[in-house]
């Protein structure tokens, strides 16, 4: 996994850094939306699954919440404790999925699992429900039914862990395409939703 992704950013797989799904300008509306997750939900700790290349995450208020980012790409890592790193924003390097994760809050996994095989989304899922709140974003077929075709490891599908194989019982808090995020509204290039795996304490 390590060796994938690494490839994949070196050698700019999905254009600039973690793509165009972590843009700013594509990002205005999931930001807001966190936000105000962070604030209604009184989040005091996040783990950041995927954290990418956080173009879009330093413009994300996070207040006084403890932040910790985890990726597999050790370049971004190392640039992000050298260049965001603060009393409660902190980043570490993974060699790929940790038999246990640190303890939060909430856990993001933004656009992370749409680049897994099948079989990995399913064995990942149960490490996660320790979780008071996960929200799971990915990309689903804007145009179409998503079927959760399989795929090899950091390869692209459309993904929606509410329908088979996986039936996940995860209920939709947002949903955005380019059409909202950028001032393009002629082609529809993607959609999006935010899928929120809540544990009942």
């Amino acid at each position: 996994m390590k060796n994938i992704f690494t490839g994949i950013y070196v050698n700019h797989g999905w254009g600039q850094g973690s793509g165009e799904g972590s843009l700013p300008e594509n990002t205005e509306i999931y930001r807001q939306f966190l936000e105000q997750f962070i604030r209604d939900k009184e989040i005091k700790s996040v783990i950041d699954y995927g954290c990418g290349d956080w173009q879009f995450s330093r413009l994300v208020n996070w207040g006084n919440v403890q932040y910790l980012g985890l990726d597999v790409v050790d370049s971004l890592i190392d640039n992000h404790n050298k260049t965001y790193r603060s009393n409660n924003i902190q980043f570490q390097s993974l060699d790929g999925i940790p038999d246990e994760l640190p303890d939060a809050d909430l856990i993001l996994i933004k656009d992370v699992l749409q680049h897994w095989p099948n079989q990995t989304i399913i064995s990942f899922i149960p490490k996660i429900e320790k979780y008071k709140f996960a929200l799971i974003t990915n990309c689903i077929n804007p145009e179409d039914a998503t079927d959760n075709h399989d795929i090899h490891e950091g390869d692209f599908h459309y993904l929606d862990l509410t329908k088979p194989p996986f039936s996940y019982n995860m209920y939709k808090v947002l949903e955005y395409t380019n059409r909202e995020a950028v001032t393009d509204v002629n082609q529809l290039r993607w959609k999006k939703i935010v899928l929120l795996l809540e544990h009942k304490i």
